[in-house]
């Protein structure tokens, strides 16, 4: 059962990542991607990053491909996990279950890396929801942002105004009296329904450095991560968007 206090919540994607100082090597990932497996069934997606070196001559380019790990999925595409050299994570798809069960996904995914590479220095932890509100628009009339949004663009006013097309504004800042930082971003985005506008609100919230060494305060931590995105997000919406979860 959702632990979420909307009947619809607005989640398209949880994540939770941690990553590490150091990389380990391809085959102790591979044990770890293999360990997965009752998890995550589906045959794993292999991951690389390329780059690529500019010659003095067309010939001379040189695309270099590197390592990046796995992706991996559950049977039904909705549980996600990335494992690479450097980073694990978890990943929920709408229909979003609640915290307590993908917690759970991402705790048993880090008990894995842990049983194979062994103590680690964790370099950075984070935890980012994307969110999609959907508006019904039947008579596709513009809809006002600050209907459903407290965190948006303030335009001028000028002759021949209209109505806003399209949006993407973005912030980067500390979070009070926390070790955490705070990206938020909220814009326009395609809707996947008709007659609908939808609006995104991604909220990434993360600690670098100065990291615990248990796995217990870390969770805690993590934990603590989420209350300030719970209170983050409903300091960036209005009734009329509650409303629309609540239905």
């Amino acid at each position: 059962m959702s632990s979420s206090p909307y009947r619809r919540p607005p989640i398209t994607e949880a994540v939770v990542e941690l990553r590490l100082a150091d990389p380990i090597g391809i085959d102790e990932v591979e044990k770890i991607r293999d360990r997965l497996t009752g998890d995550y069934p589906v045959p794993p997606q292999l991951l690389q990053n390329i780059s690529f070196t500019a010659g003095p001559g067309d010939q001379n380019n040189r695309a270099q491909v590197e390592f990046a790990g796995y992706r991996l999925s559950s049977a039904d595409a909705i549980n996600v996990a990335i494992i690479g050299p450097q980073n694990v994570s978890a990943s929920r798809l709408a229909p979003y279950s609640g915290w307590e069960e993908f917690i759970a996904y991402a705790r048993r995914n880090w008990a894995v890396w842990r049983k194979v590479a062994g103590w680690r220095e964790v370099s950075r932890i984070g935890v980012r929801y994307i969110n999609r509100i959907d508006v019904p628009n039947p008579d596709e009339r513009p809809v006002p942002i600050d209907d459903y949004l407290v965190f948006r663009p303030v335009f001028p006013e000028f002759e021949g105004w209209q109505s806003v097309e399209s949006f993407a504004i973005n912030g980067a800042m500390d979070i009070a009296n926390s070790p955490f930082k705070l990206i938020l971003n909220a814009g326009s985005t395609p809707s996947p329904l008709i007659r609908t506008v939808s609006f995104l609100l991604d909220i990434d919230i993360s600690q670098q450095g100065n990291l615990p060494r248990s796995d217990d305060d870390l969770w805690a931590l993590i934990d603590q991560i989420r209350l300030h995105k719970n209170r983050i997000f409903e300091a960036s919406i209005t009734d009329l968007s509650r409303e629309l979860f609540s239905s």
